[in-house]
């Protein structure tokens, strides 16, 4: 499932997604692997936004539980992902 946030809503969701990744850590703490790097790199990796900060750490909780390699954010996947999300966007489901 893919979806768009509202910009109304952004804050909210980075907000619910950030404590819930602070909660998946608390209990992943004592029992999680060590991180595996990612596999790739590339020229295009770049920090992750500001307004995007915990969301890949969130999604690498969740890698790492299932014992696959951390990602990285890539600015090229993100321009590809808001073009993709601006053409659906006002589309029925």
């Amino acid at each position: 499932m893919v979806f768009t946030i509202a910009p109304e809503n952004r804050q909210q969701t980075i907000h619910y997604l950030r404590t819930l990744a602070d909660q998946m850590e608390a209990e992943l703490n004592s029992s999680s692997p060590e991180s595996t790097p990612p596999t790739s790199s590339s020229p295009n990796d770049a920090a992750e936004p500001n307004e995007f900060s915990g969301l890949v750490e969130a999604h690498n909780v969740w890698r790492r539980k299932v014992g696959v390699p951390d990602i990285r954010w890539s600015s090229e996947v993100a321009i590809v992902a808001q073009e993709w999300a601006d053409q659906k966007q006002g589309m029925s489901p």
